[in-house]
């Protein structure tokens, strides 16, 4: 998610301090409200995986010339692991560099989850770190509360020049009970041949998963998707498919004059 405060977070409120509003800022402007930037935005979902290629640049209201990339994590997984490392579970207030790892895994009990850079416009001179800021979700509005409301954070800083780039394949797995399973998950992951080709705004980006060849191709430059690749082929047209049956076309039929 984008902010304009220089951050791709939801939670961009800690680097967006009232003395640094601008001069004749309207005073119902939404200074104390988070605002979201609009990124380009492509993803390929298989099942439980998919492959995201995100883009973005700052506007006038963003107060550093740098955007981040940041992603929400719960906080109360039994262990996690970045590339074939195990990592203690950060404490509030604590942080974990990801340096030169590639991949974050993170199990509870028998569900993992595995994040892989793919690619990103920092040139390798920035690292993904992993926060916990003693962050917990309150409800604001609605009248529920939630027992598991304590997050994480992993960001990324991009360069200075004001834009951001990022390709990420995120995968999911049931069942993985043992440390054998565990391992042989993330085996599979960081094992798994990745393709990328970045040329003059033009991205072509895709992981060979064990279903097949997944991921996207699209021209930053024009903000155009060019092409999705799945392991199995999606129809012409489609409206809203999952997992190959088609759920939206038989919805709208109703809504079509004669």
């Amino acid at each position: 998610r984008n902010d304009h405060y220089g951050t791709w977070s939801a939670d961009g409120m800690g680097e967006k301090m009232k003395h640094l509003m601008p001069a004749n800022y309207p005073a119902n402007g939404g200074w104390g409200k988070t605002r979201h930037l609009m990124p380009f935005m492509q993803a390929a979902q298989n099942k439980g995986e998919f492959v995201m290629l995100v883009a973005g640049e700052k506007d006038h209201n963003c107060i550093y010339d740098y955007l981040n990339s940041t992603i929400i994590l719960p906080d109360y997984f039994d262990e996690i692991w970045m590339d074939n490392q195990p990592v203690s579970v950060p404490k509030i207030g604590e942080h974990v560099s990801m340096g030169k790892a590639h991949t974050f895994f993170a199990r509870f009990e028998d569900v993992v989850i595995a994040l892989r850079f793919l690619w990103d416009n920092t040139g390798g001179k920035t690292s993904a770190v992993l926060y916990n800021d003693g962050f917990r979700f309150h409800s604001a509005r609605e009248g529920f509360t939630l027992p598991d409301n304590r997050a994480m954070r992993i960001t990324l800083q991009h360069p200075d020049d004001g834009k951001a780039a990022i390709a990420m394949w995120w995968k999911t797995a049931e069942g993985i009970r043992s440390v054998a399973d565990f391992a042989q998950f993330r085996k599979q992951v960081m094992d798994a041949p990745v393709s990328v080709s970045a040329d003059k705004g033009l991205m072509d980006i895709s992981v060979m998963t064990a279903a097949g060849k997944l991921g996207v191709k699209a021209d930053l430059t024009r903000k155009k998707r060019l092409e999705y690749y799945y392991p199995v082929p999606m129809p012409a047209h489609f409206l809203f498919n999952v997992n190959g049956k088609e759920i939206g076309l038989p919805i709208m039929e109703k809504y079509q004059t004669p």
